[in-house]
């Protein structure tokens, strides 16, 4: 949830200035709908389960959590015209592709977008890092040196 809270908040917030999205669902209602489904299978099993689908409802009434505004996919374009990086991984089943390709359609469509995307080859949920290894790092500290400037002063390195 990470990213997605990273992009929402950015969208808000100008002092942030730059952003790496790896793995960020477009929209949560979905995932939380297949997930309880899921619960209900595994739990219940053929069993009506007329609480689940209120259960999305009954957080918003019990606890202020309103699960339909949480919607990177409606606020990422407001990042422009900072830099963004959206990374996810091709065989993600977590956080299916379609929301990657929601992300990018979104964030893209802003005025000014600086949008660089990376669709990890062989990686799952958050394994872009696992998969890649130093071509992740390499592509994000790229990504921040072409945002940021790359000076380096300040790391501790002589010389």
């Amino acid at each position: 949830m990470g990213a997605a809270t990273l992009l929402l908040a950015s969208a808000k917030e100008p002092e942030i200035k730059a952003v790496v999205s790896d793995s960020a669902y477009a929209t949560i209602v979905p995932l939380i709908e297949r997930d309880l489904s899921r619960y209900r299978v595994a739990v219940i099993g053929t069993v009506p389960w007329v609480f689940g689908p209120s259960a999305i409802v009954m957080a918003r009434l019990l606890y202020g959590i309103d699960y339909f505004a949480v919607r990177p996919v409606n606020s990422v374009a407001s990042v422009a015209p900072r830099p963004l990086y959206l990374i996810h991984g091709a065989r993600d089943e977590y956080i299916p592709v379609l929301n990657f390709d929601q992300l990018r359609a979104a964030a893209t469509s802003a005025p000014k977008a600086q949008v660089t995307t990376w669709l990890v080859p062989k990686a799952r949920h958050a394994q872009g890092y696992k998969v890649a290894g130093r071509e992740y790092v390499s592509r994000v500290v790229a990504f921040f040196d072409a945002a940021l400037g790359s000076d380096r002063s300040q790391t501790g390195a002589a010389g």
